[in-house]
């Protein structure tokens, strides 16, 4: 099979514009697709890479960071990556899967509804057009790996769960639920408890959020005003003691159970954690490598448009009802 031909489709902060100094073609790590593409390009592992974006401005300044030409409204390509808004999600992937491309890599939350997100995954199934959804997090191996370290033992109990978290319920906290379903099992209850913070979009607060799963009864989505400064930060409590995420994800303490050494005859959480480090900046790297293993067919997407959907019958459960009713 050829080297993919790949079309970048959305030339904004995630597609491409970042500051130089956060993200180019000079600095360490990929956070934004156009530079993992950068990457994939000069290591020869695809052809050249074309871009576009409706608005001239970002198209330019994608043009004179990374130098790939604009794609052409009739060229055809094997990949396509969409990093524009939301809501322009649905109408542009419904017309690009008429060329039936090999690949759809796609920003999350996959669609503005459920309803958009469920008819283009029916067609993609339809068309045999597997979809990636850049659910950050998914792409960190370590993030995957607390599946079996949560389910390996049966006799473990999984207290409670507290996401702190701003910017968003859709924007941000759509990665925690994202994470909640591939970690806790079948989603079966939830609600909104506050009103929250209109800190980043108005038809999306960051609220406080009660949810229910399987494998886990009692998860808080605790809100943090992000025009104060930025958070999201994963407690797991169990029978075996604590997993903390920090610093975005970057860290993942664990907190073995130990014999308590102040008041004695119970145990504690109270020690130093063991520290592992995931480092959330290779999230696109790996994503690369997971879409090109599907290109080629070695591999299934480790995040897909059906993950996308579990999210969407969250958010629908908890902003519109029972998510069992017809979406929207």
């Amino acid at each position: 099979m050829n080297k993919p031909k790949i079309c970048l489709i959305g030339c904004g902060s995630i597609g491409a514009n970042k500051p130089d100094n956060i993200d180019g073609p000079e600095t360490e790590f990929s956070l934004t697709h156009a530079h993992e593409l950068y990457n994939l390009y000069k290591a020869g592992k695809i052809e050249e890479p074309r871009i576009f974006d409706k608005n001239i401005k970002p198209l330019e300044t994608a043009y004179e960071k990374w130098g790939f030409p604009c794609g052409k409204p009739d060229d055809r390509f094997d990949i396509y990556v969409i990093a524009v808004n939301t809501e322009h999600q649905y109408s542009l992937i419904k017309t690009l899967m008429n060329d039936n491309p090999k690949l759809l890599i796609v920003e999350k939350p996959f669609c503005l509804t459920y309803k958009e997100a469920s008819e283009i995954s029916e067609i993609a199934l339809e068309k045999n057009i597997p979809i990636i959804v850049n659910y950050t997090r998914k792409f960190i191996p370590a993030f995957r790996e607390i599946k079996n370290h949560l389910n390996g033992d049966v006799n473990k109990k999984i207290f409670n769960v507290v996401l702190r978290y701003n910017r968003g319920l859709k924007r941000e906290a759509c990665h925690a639920i994202d994470l909640f379903n591939y970690w806790f099992g079948e989603f079966i209850d939830g609600a909104v408890l506050t009103d929250g913070y209109d800190d980043f979009n108005k038809t999306d607060r960051t609220s406080s959020v009660y949810l229910k799963y399987e494998k886990c009864d009692s998860i808080f989505l605790c809100p943090i005003d992000g025009r104060d400064y930025c958070l999201f930060e994963i407690d797991i409590l169990t029978s075996n003691g604590k997993i903390s995420f920090k610093r975005y994800g970057n860290l993942i303490e664990t907190y073995p159970l130990i014999e308590d050494d102040m008041y004695g005859n119970y145990k504690t959480t109270f020690t130093e954690p063991q520290i592992q480090i995931t480092d959330l900046r290779l999230a696109l790297k790996n994503l690369y490598s997971n879409a090109l293993a599907v290109y080629y067919k070695k591999s299934k997407p480790v995040c897909t448009d059906v993950d996308a959907l579990k999210v969407h019958e969250v958010l629908f459960s908890l902003l519109e009802g029972d998510y069992g009713k017809t979406r929207n």
